[in-house]
């Protein structure tokens, strides 16, 4: 972008010195200079644009420097300018060049206006596009977590009923199977009836009820902590956000396994991002980033919080870890 900026105010340069040496044809100096202009004018205003943008990273010292630089070249050129005036008058009358540069101004500010009306509208048509692409996106989503939910909920279910009827079966306490089973219900109504955005220590009950009811049905294979600090609890999240990642760690890295594993739940807060870490010593995974779940996690999460994202790392000697980079 600096390049070109930089080979346009040349170009900008180089047309006013040959200026000098063609003042014989004023029609075709004034061709040539309306193209110039609002060439100039145009290219200049969008680089600029994206150069004010990056330079709201960038240090004191950068903004110094494009500042004065930007005041160099317009001294530089109200200069050329001016004195270039002053020798179209040595040339001609002082009614031809005052006719000259009124059209000139004219034609140009006519194409300026032109270009600058269909810029808006074209603006305002991109953004009206961008909006309503956004929402669609949204539905979709919004559609898509529903399914999923749907889809994830039956398959669950199953596996529990399983476990409660194998209690019953080896003769385990009621008080204990009652438990059991009021846990699973408690934890499908907090499923199904899930807002958009809860809290982070709403996640986090969550997760709780679900590694409860999980840790029933594995035994001895499972255990987990969950680490959540005061400053994180009030925090708002997408709701299941961490849920289908736990679960992935249960069904593809744990109940896999023929050790004792565990799951860690973490969350660690810096000044720009939350870090939610769910890491599992399981057997691992290749290709875990294609599943449905993860995809759909990833896709809500970016739209909940731009230069939100994930992070995935897993193999068989050391497990899962899954990270996700939520923007404060």
């Amino acid at each position: 972008m600096r390049f070109l900026l930089f080979l346009q105010l040349i170009a900008v340069v180089i047309f006013i010195f040959i200026m000098y040496l063609i003042p014989a044809n004023l029609y075709l100096v004034s061709i040539i200079s309306i193209f110039v202009i609002v060439n100039t004018v145009g290219i200049t205003y969008y680089i600029l644009r994206s150069w004010a943008a990056d330079l709201k990273n960038e240090g004191t010292k950068s903004k110094v420097y494009f500042a004065f630089s930007l005041i160099g070249v317009i001294f530089a050129i109200v200069f050329l300018l001016i004195n270039l005036s002053n020798f179209w008058l040595s040339r001609y009358s002082y009614d031809k060049f005052i006719n000259f540069t009124n059209a000139l101004a004219l034609v140009t500010t006519f194409l300026l206006v032109s270009f600058g009306i269909s810029y808006v509208a074209l603006k305002r048509e991109l953004q009206k596009q961008i909006g309503e692409y956004e929402k669609l996106k949204k539905i979709k989503l919004e559609t898509e977590f529903q399914l999923l939910k749907s889809k994830v909920n039956p398959h669950f279910l199953f596996n529990s009923i399983g476990t409660a009827i194998s209690m019953l079966e080896i003769g385990n306490d009621q008080k204990e199977i009652a438990q059991y089973l009021s846990s699973l219900a408690e934890l499908f109504r907090t499923t199904i009836d899930a807002p958009d955005v809860w809290t982070l220590q709403e996640e986090y009950d969550m997760i709780e009820k679900y590694l409860r009811v999980q840790r029933v049905r594995l035994d001895w294979k499972l255990s987990y902590e969950l680490i959540l600090p005061n400053e994180c609890k009030n925090l708002k999240v997408p709701s299941l956000l961490l849920q289908p990642i736990v679960e992935n760690s249960i069904v593809h890295g744990i109940s896999k396994s023929t050790k004792p594993c565990f799951i860690k739940v973490m969350c660690e807060r810096s000044e720009t991002y939350v870090i939610l870490t769910v890491q599992d010593d399981g057997v691992g995974t290749e290709n875990l980033q294609n599943g449905t779940g993860l995809n759909l996690v990833e896709e809500r999460l970016k739209l909940f919080s731009s230069g939100s994202n994930m992070d995935i790392l897993s193999s068989a000697e050391s497990g899962t870890v899954v990270r996700i980079f939520l923007k404060i």
